[in-house]
């Protein structure tokens, strides 16, 4: 059995006679050896011809993740709670889309360690940062220093879409 975390990456499943072995195309596995016989559902494995199809797709780190990227094609909305999408990351930094509806929130919340930003992509919002209040449109930027409390509302009648990096990760 695999132990310990492991790096999420395209694996191809091959059939071993009457078995079953994962070989690993690409990325990492920290275990002594990079094949290993799979009895049962011991190992996440997402096969390539299924990636495209998945609705986690942009959760997934590895050797698919593209070095362009065009944020639009990752918005997206929810009636419950502002929709949120991790668009890359890596070993330090962590980029996202944060889309609200009209009326939706991101209550005020801090990170201690790590700097935020957001990045108004459209739409306009009312952000906190720290005691102060200021309403943010497309192309502005506001930041939110590590322990400083930050939150955004859109009270406009459209959506809101900011780009959001996160660093250090929050462990």
């Amino acid at each position: 059995m695999l132990s310990g975390m492991f790096t999420l990456a395209t694996l191809a499943l091959t059939a071993e006679t009457n078995n079953h072995a994962i070989s690993l195309r690409q990325g990492r596995i920290p275990a002594p050896d990079y094949n290993r016989r799979c009895y049962g559902l011991q190992a996440l494995f997402v096969l390539p011809a299924l990636y495209d199809s998945l609705s986690f797709k942009s959760l997934v780190k590895g050797p698919r993740m593209k070095h362009f990227l065009d944020w639009r094609e990752h918005a997206g909305a929810s009636a419950e709670k502002f929709y949120k999408t991790t668009l890359w990351q890596g070993e330090h930094v962590m980029v996202g889309l944060n889309c609200l509806e009209p009326n939706q929130t991101q209550s005020a919340h801090a990170h201690q360690g790590a700097d935020k930003f957001y990045f108004v992509l459209e739409g306009e919002g009312k952000f906190t940062v720290g005691n102060e209040e200021r309403y943010a449109t497309a192309g502005s930027l506001v930041v939110a220093p590590a322990g400083i409390a930050h939150g955004v509302a859109n009270m406009s009648g459209e959506r809101l879409s900011l780009l959001v990096a996160i660093a250090p990760l929050p462990k």
